[in-house]
């Protein structure tokens, strides 16, 4: 598997990253009047959030005594898994160090609106990027005693010098059949963070990180044939693997509506339509209702909330993940949403629960694919939440990631993925639900019209038992939403597509 990537467009995304960060650095330095501060250490971050005595220094503060201390009242523990800090004991909060990870800074920021939070909040996703995807190359001295510039380290260091492309090793060994991305990790480049970088980097953000790799450039040189990338995924996948396995018939019907094309009568965005029942909103079912009465983001809450039930999230953790993004809601909203949901859909909570219980007796279960997840005896009580969590994501998560894994078979094994100029398409990465491909454009209406929707036909699925027995002969498809980019994350424009001969029908909004 390999991308081609734009060592041009990367150098000046790391420069941008360097200044955004180096004026983040320096504005949150001149805010607290700490000309020292070290935002990579936690113990200098716990003091500035919550004081010093929650710093928990095994020596002497080198703070200045005039520098500002925010006395900000900590959200979790840095422990695994996380404890709410006001459920701490007084006990407790003197044995347990408050966390300073970006879900508890994203929240700080929400709810005090204390401009330093965010900066350092925005600080830390723009250091994470340097330290791996933009990683900045080192002076070296070559072999004629000149100096030059190289990647060393981070994600560049791996681009063949041959070629340009990167190439990396995908290993589906996680216990729920999940593809892990190793030397280099590619599937940490996505997209959740754009908006973030957006924000950090504010008129410097000019294109979206993935957009450094690329379509090949240079042309398939046996035939002289452009290519750009196609990024398609399972629509709604876990959604519907819920509905099915769940055995509940008002969310299977509407997980089948939810993969109908936008403009279909029948067509139900699921998201949104639970916002707007759970809240009895006076707005249509969709995005364009929400966004109409500025509700849009309780689509987000409900998003939130639908793909949090398999893993056992509670309320405080959805609110969390949600005020994390930038989404207020509370646990009111939250109850509604839980409220609605189960009534609507009464079959998924036993599902779940049945699925958790299977960690303790019989401490194993099995996906309708045959795969199998055995789980450990415990007797700490905090581990055996942690298998029933780990037990209640598995038949959806592995039912999801074995159906991908079937769908690049059948994609690789392709009959007429060949012919005399060589590839027709190559697969190039699989991130969790999505493949992403190159392809030649002279066959890009043929690969997106017949290959795509005969492969997807061929995956199907069943309604099992937790034991991985048939429950049901009636078969389930999935549907799939694709994107054409030259440049990856970035929808192919009118432009390049006359450029390169893309149909412009796959120009977006066309």
């Amino acid at each position: 598997l390999a991308h081609e990537v734009d060592l041009d467009a990367a150098a000046v995304a790391e420069r941008h990253h360097q200044a955004g960060a180096a004026k983040l650095l320096s504005e949150i330095r001149q805010e607290i009047n700490w000309p020292d501060f070290n935002p990579a250490s936690s113990f200098d971050s716990k003091e500035l959030l919550y004081g010093e005595e929650l710093a928990r220094r095994k020596s002497a503060s080198k703070r200045p005594p005039d520098a500002r201390v925010l006395n900000l009242p900590p959200i979790k523990t840095s422990s695994k898994p996380p404890k709410d800090w006001d459920k701490l004991s007084s006990e407790e909060k003197l044995i347990y160090s408050p966390s300073t990870d970006k879900e508890t800074l994203g929240i700080l920021a929400s709810m005090y609106k204390e401009p330093v939070v965010d900066h350092l909040r925005k600080y830390r996703f723009l250091s994470q990027v340097l330290k791996t995807t933009l990683r900045p190359p080192t002076e070296v001295v070559n072999d004629n005693d000149e100096s030059e510039l190289q990647y060393e380290e981070g994600l560049l260091s791996y681009v063949q010098t041959v070629n340009n492309r990167i190439y990396t090793n995908l290993f589906p060994t996680q216990e729920t059949g999940r593809s892990s991305s190793v030397r280099p990790n590619l599937t940490n480049v996505s997209k959740r963070r754009e908006k973030d970088y957006a924000s950090c980097l504010g008129d410097a953000y000019k294109y979206p990180l993935r957009s450094i790799f690329t379509a090949m450039p240079g042309k398939l040189a046996s035939s002289g044939i452009p290519t750009v990338l196609v990024e398609f995924d399972l629509r709604g996948a876990e959604l519907k693997v819920m509905a099915i396995q769940s055995g509940d018939a008002n969310m299977i019907s509407h997980t089948e509506r939810n993969n109908l094309p936008e403009d279909h009568p029948d067509y139900m965005d699921i998201h949104s339509n639970t916002a707007v029942k759970a809240f009895k909103l006076d707005c249509p079912p969709t995005k364009a209702g929400l966004a109409s009465i500025k509700k849009k983001n309780l689509r987000d809450v409900a998003k939130t909330f639908a793909f949090g039930l398999p893993y056992g999230r509670g309320d405080d953790a959805i609110v969390r993940g949600c005020k994390e993004e930038g989404v207020e809601t509370n646990l009111t909203e939250v109850e509604a949403l839980r409220n609605y949901f189960f009534g609507t859909y009464p079959m998924v909570q036993p599902y779940i629960s049945a699925c958790q219980e299977r960690a303790i007796t019989p401490r194993w279960l099995r996906n309708c694919f045959g795969r199998l997840r055995r789980f450990a005896f415990a007797k700490d009580r905090e581990i055996k939440a942690k298998l029933k969590r780990e037990a209640g994501n598995f038949p959806i998560q592995s039912t999801v990631a074995d159906l991908v894994h079937n769908w690049m078979s059948k994609l690789y094994g392709y009959p007429e993925r060949t012919d005399r100029y060589g590839n027709k398409f190559t697969m190039l990465l699989q991130i969790h639900d999505a493949i992403l491909v190159e392809c030649r454009v002279d066959c890009l209406d043929w690969f997106v019209d017949e290959v795509i929707p005969k492969t997807l036909d061929e995956i199907v699925i069943y309604q099992c038992n937790l034991d991985g027995s048939r429950l049901s002969n009636v078969p389930y498809r999935m549907g799939t939403d694709i994107t054409i980019y030259k440049y990856w994350g970035m929808d192919i424009t009118e432009q390049e597509a006359k450029e390169l001969g893309v149909n412009p029908r796959h120009v977006k909004g066309k």
